[in-house]
C-alpha cells in the first residue's frame, strides 16, 4: 500500500498553521508579561520568568515549522518519507507519529547520539 502524501500534506500544512498562530499568542503574552506594571522585585522576576518561557517556546515552534517546511520541499520534490542518510522508506508509523521527520528510527538514533555514540547528558540542578 502506498503512502498517501496528499494526507500528510494537509496534516503538515494544518500543524504549521497551528504552530505559527501559537508563535502570536506567545509572542504576545511575553510581551504581556514584560508590559505589566513591576511592583517589587518578586514580581519582576516573575515576570521575566514567564517572558523567558514564552521565548522559549516560540523558538521550540520555530524550530518544528522549519521541519514542517522542509517536510513540504520534500512532498514537492518526491523525497518525502525516505530517510535522508541511507535512503529507504521510513516506516509509516513512524511518519504518522512524526510526519515531518527526516530520518528513519535507526539514523535518527545515530544522530541523537551524537559523533562520540554517547546520548547527550541533561544537566541536572
Amino acid at each position: 500500500m502506498g503512502l498517501d502524501v496528499a494526507e500528510f500534506k494537509k496534516r503538515l500544512e494544518a500543524e504549521e498553521r497551528e504552530l505559527l498562530e501559537g508563535m502570536v499568542r506567545h509572542k504576545k503574552e511575553a510581551r504581556e508579561s514584560v508590559e505589566q506594571e513591576v511592583r517589587d522585585p518578586m514580581d519582576q522576576v516573575v515576570s521575566s520568568e514567564g517572558a523567558e518561557k514564552e521565548f522559549q517556546l516560540a523558538t521550540s515552534d520555530w524550530r518544528i515549522i522549519e521541519e514542517i517546511r522542509a517536510a513540504l520541499e520534500r512532498i514537492e520534490n518526491g523525497t518525502y518519507g525516505f530517510c535522508l542518510d541511507c535512503g529507504r522508506r521510513i516506516d509509516p508509523a513512524r511518519l504518522d507519529a512524526i510526519p515531518w521527520t527526516r530520518y528513519c528510527a535507526e539514523d535518527q538514533d545515530r544522530h541523537d547520539r551524537g559523533p562520540g555514540g554517547e546520548l547527550p547528558v541533561e544537566p541536572t540542578l
